[in-house]
């Protein structure tokens, strides 16, 4: 053992050693501040507690990177590879507040050149050469040996590995209980353990894609009919990109973030609405499936058809237009999908990294319009709000409200600037929207036109010290999953489908909905029949017919599927305020009710309530539509 601390070439297991106390201490930065918010002292049983941490911590980093330890041609290239890429995660878990699990690494994986320049500022660079290149070149400029046979070399990494053990059951006996509330009441502690997070979550990530790739395509609703009404429908799907609802001037917002259409004629925003998700990663493919999102399963999701594919084999015209640096998340993989920024716009695509202004999605538009045939589907992809470099979401004629955070380090803004450019941004979103509808209303001569947006989440602007998005969903702040939903229908087409609008206001301001809603709206809306649309998630259903908002409405016909519930005809119905607690119910465990919770960090202190036993019991009845209207 003696030769393990010769200086010139020690033992291999002096790079663990190394590497987990780095982790333990500095490397971990983000953790410890976490730490030193929650752990009190109060005595001196708890100054041993907290005295224990960076010794638990070291023996837990000790066990983990021993089997790299072993491996000798890899175990420096992967312990540096792990030191510079948790210098990059600690930079941004430390500035913007972020957390780092599955969805957050898919974002990483799945992100472009664009993306990643609005991310790279001199902080950034500066934390990953202390942090990560510093450490690593002093790893990689050892020179080890094992010091004897390979059977002494062996029993080196086996008394290390006793050695730690025995100091992790000493510090569990002693610490037990405080360690167990400790995990228990700060869950979101294990997302900000570096490398342990990355590693973890890099690996499920990556096994879930391969497996999805792996799996044939499942079909849905082979049995999906579309009726025709009087004239061809003409609908434009927005899917924003990180809008928060409490921004919207249509929602009660003091500031006037949405002047184009507060002016316009029968746009009807919905008040609560809750997100699949905290990230594109998630929402995109969430909010287009007929998975609600406590049963969402991202690799069963990527393997199935979406409600894009269903409208389309029922003879919908879909068009998907991509302004998003990250793309469709496989959305769009079986619809025409026109990539604007491949266009080059000059007057729109002037932002130094590549982006192109969000009007571009009505570029040439109109051509597209007039080629389809029969009922039709525009989706719009924008950026939207993305960050950090919100200031190049909007041109000049847009800057509304000043002074604006014309940088990407939004941190060291000051909120009113910060507040001021998102707001801007939201300011251009309207217009877009606008445009929007005044396209349509071109159409409204021949066709029956209405246009919905819907963002994917939200966004935090340093509430509770949380910026951008991505917060794990059982703790993220409703900054980040409550989420505007906008829809404006022409006369004709509220006539035709026999829409009363004062009911879906009325619905809007009063109801709670989510993303989940959004595949069987889509469905009622071009009256498809299938046994895969549930009525009682279909935002209309309630508003259609002579006697929309009144008296009883009926949800899903559980007769389709071989069961039947109580009632004459064999299927399920239910009053206005059984809806209600479903669609209620759905969004609570959605996690958009929430009660701060004491216990927790304060800028993580949110804990969610679900109310699983009646609204599951609603849910798990599905069946076929009501008769779709005109």
């Amino acid at each position: 053992m003696r030769d393990c601390f010769t200086w010139h070439r020690p033992h291999p297991v002096t790079l663990v050693w190394l590497s987990a106390a780095f982790f333990a201490t500095a490397g971990n930065m983000a953790l410890w501040k976490s730490l030193w918010s929650i752990v009190e002292i109060h005595g001196f049983r708890s100054a041993l507690f907290i005295g224990s941490l960076p010794l638990l911590l070291f023996c837990l980093f000790n066990l983990l990177l021993t089997p790299v330890g072993m491996l000798p041609l890899l175990r420096k290239p992967l312990l540096a590879l792990l030191l510079i890429v948790s210098s990059a995660a600690s930079y941004f878990m430390l500035h913007y507040g972020v957390l780092i699990d599955r969805s957050m690494v898919q974002n990483v994986l799945e992100t472009n050149q664009a993306e990643m320049a609005s991310y790279f500022s001199l902080p950034l660079v500066l934390s990953v050469l202390l942090l990560g290149v510093l450490p690593s070149c002093i790893l990689l400029l050892m020179r080890t040996g094992n010091h004897g046979r390979p059977l002494r070399s062996s029993l080196v990494w086996l008394a290390n590995v006793l050695a730690t053990m025995m100091v992790l059951v000493t510090i569990a006996l002693g610490f037990y209980k405080d360690y167990s509330s400790l995990l228990r009441n700060n869950r979101y502690l294990r997302e900000q353990v570096l490398p342990l997070n990355i590693v973890r979550h890099t690996y499920g990530h990556l096994g879930s894609s391969h497996r999805a790739r792996l799996q044939p395509l499942r079909t849905l609703a082979d049995d999906a009919v579309r009726a025709q009404g009087p004239r061809p429908r003409l609908v434009i799907l927005v899917v924003g990109e990180t809008a928060r609802s409490r921004n919207f001037q249509l929602n009660g917002y003091d500031r006037p973030t949405n002047p184009m259409l507060s002016r316009k004629d029968n746009v009807i925003s919905f008040q609560s609405v809750s997100s699949c998700g905290t990230a594109t990663a998630i929402s995109l493919p969430c909010m287009f499936s007929s998975m609600p999102r406590t049963r969402f399963d991202a690799e069963r999701a990527a393997s199935q058809e979406n409600v894009l594919d269903i409208l389309r084999k029922t003879g919908v015209d879909v068009v998907w237009r991509d302004n998003n640096n990250g793309g469709c998340k496989g959305v769009c993989a079986r619809v025409p999908t026109d990539y604007m920024g491949q266009l080059k716009v000059d007057s729109l695509c002037t932002n130094d990294d590549g982006t192109c202004l969000d009007e571009i999605l009505l570029h040439g538009l109109s051509s597209r319009i007039e080629a389809m045939q029969g009922d039709g589907l525009v989706v719009l992809h924008p950026l939207g709000s993305h960050g950090p470099t919100y200031f190049q979401r909007y041109p000049a004629d847009a800057r509304v409200f000043s002074p604006t955070c014309d940088s990407n380090q939004i941190q060291k803004c000051s909120n009113e600037a910060l507040v001021n450019t998102y707001d801007n941004t939201l300011v251009y979103t309207d217009r877009m929207l606008g445009s929007a509808i005044d396209l349509l209303q071109s159409y409204s001569d021949d066709r029956d036109v209405a246009l919905i947006y819907v963002s994917d989440h939200g966004e935090s602007l340093g509430e509770h010290g949380l910026y951008l998005h991505g917060t794990p969903y059982l703790i993220a702040p409703q900054q980040q999953t409550q989420v505007p939903m906008i829809m404006w229908f022409s006369a004709q087409l509220a006539s035709h489908a026999e829409l009363d609008p004062a009911c879906l206001r009325r619905d809007a301001a009063t109801r709670v909905f989510s993303h989940d809603n959004l595949f069987h709206s889509l469905l009622g809306l071009f009256q498809v029949s299938t046994t895969e649309y549930h009525a009682g998630l279909d935002v209309f259903a309630g508003c259609r017919g002579p006697s929309a908002g009144s008296g009883p409405r009926a949800i899903a016909c559980p007769a389709a599927r071989g069961t039947s519930a109580p009632g004459s005809d064999g299927c399920q119905t239910a009053t206005d305020e059984t809806v209600e607690v479903l669609q209620f119910g759905r969004t609570l465990g959605s996690g958009i009710a929430a009660e701060h919770d004491p216990r927790e960090c304060d800028f993580l202190g949110v804990r969610r309530k679900s109310q699983a036993g009646a609204v599951d019991r609603l849910q798990n009845q599905p069946g076929p539509p009501q008769a779709p209207a005109g």
